[in-house]
C-alpha cells in the first residue's frame, strides 16, 4: 500500500484539484474535483500524489481503499446475474438474457448498456479450440531483467505487447519479474521467438521455460459471487 506524507498547507494536489488533510478525521478528503473525469483519472492512474512542500513524516493511509471504495461502481444481485449469464454465453439474446434475470427485455438491456459504458464488460469474444485446427505449443516463460529501472520496465513492456503469439505478460513479485504465456507452432518456432528477443536486447537477463503438457483447467468464468464482497 502506498503512503503520502502530510503536506505542511494541509492539502495536496494532482493536477488542478486541490483535496483537504481533515485533522479530525485523519483522511483526505477527495473532494474538489474540477470535474468527474479527473476523479476517475485520479482513481486510476496509480494514484499519485503530489506535494511539494512536505513538513513531517506524518502519513496519509488507507487512501488506497478509500479511492476504491469511492470509484467502484455498485452492483446489485441482477446485475450480477446479468454479468455472470453473458461471461457464460456472450451470444445470448436480449429476451433470453432477460428472461434469465427476472426482467422484461428493455430494463435488462438498459443494465447491460451500463456495464459496458462503466468498463465492467470490456468485450465479447469467441473461444478458439485451436488444437482442432493443428497442434501448437504452450509454453510458460519467466523473464528477469538485468536491471529495474523504469525504463527498463517500459522498454520490455513496449516490445512484448507487439509480438502476437506472447498471449499474455504478467509482472509478477518474487524471484522473477514476469510471467509469459506463449503460443507457438512448436517449441522450435517458440525457440526462434526467444532467440530473437535476446537478440534485441532489451535488457533480458535470465529465462526458463515450462512447456505444458497437458491443460488440466482453463477457466475464462469467474466466479463473481466469490470474488465480489458480500454488500454488493
Amino acid at each position: 500500500m502506498r503512503r503520502f506524507q502530510k503536506p505542511l498547507a494541509g492539502m495536496v494536489t494532482c493536477g488542478s484539484g486541490p483535496y483537504l488533510w481533515d485533522e479530525l478525521a485523519g483522511s483526505v478528503k477527495l473532494s474538489g474535483f474540477p470535474d468527474p473525469d479527473l476523479f476517475d483519472h485520479f482513481a486510476h492512474s496509480g494514484r499519485r500524489l503530489l506535494s511539494s512542500q512536505a513538513a513531517t513524516t506524518e502519513e496519509i493511509t488507507g487512501l488506497d481503499e478509500k479511492v476504491d471504495m469511492m470509484a467502484a461502481p455498485k452492483l446489485d444481485p441482477i446485475d450480477l446475474k446479468i454479468l455472470d449469464a453473458i461471461q457464460r454465453d456472450g451470444r445470448i439474446t436480449k429476451l433470453a438474457l432477460a428472461d434469465k434475470v427476472g426482467l422484461s427485455p428493455t430494463p435488462c438491456w438498459m443494465r447491460l448498456r451500463k456495464l459496458e459504458k462503466a468498463g465492467i464488460v470490456s468485450g465479447y469474444h469467441a473461444s478458439i479450440a485451436i488444437r482442432v485446427v493443428a497442434p501448437v505449443a504452450t509454453v510458460l516463460m519467466e523473464v528477469t531483467l538485468a536491471s529495474h529501472r523504469q525504463a527498463d520496465f517500459d522498454r520490455f513492456e513496449r516490445v512484448i505487447r507487439d509480438i502476437p503469439e506472447i498471449v499474455a505478460c504478467w509482472s509478477v513479485g518474487g524471484g522473477v519479474d514476469y510471467v509469459l504465456k506463449v503460443m507457438a507452432r512448436d517449441v522450435d518456432a517458440y525457440q526462434r521467438l526467444v532467440d530473437a528477443l535476446l537478440e534485441r536486447e532489451i535488457g533480458i537477463d535470465r529465462y526458463f521455460t515450462y512447456i505444458v503438457t497437458k491443460t488440466v483447467k482453463d477457466e475464462t468464468v469467474l466466479p463473481l459471487a466469490d470474488l465480489l464482497p458480500p454488500h454488493l
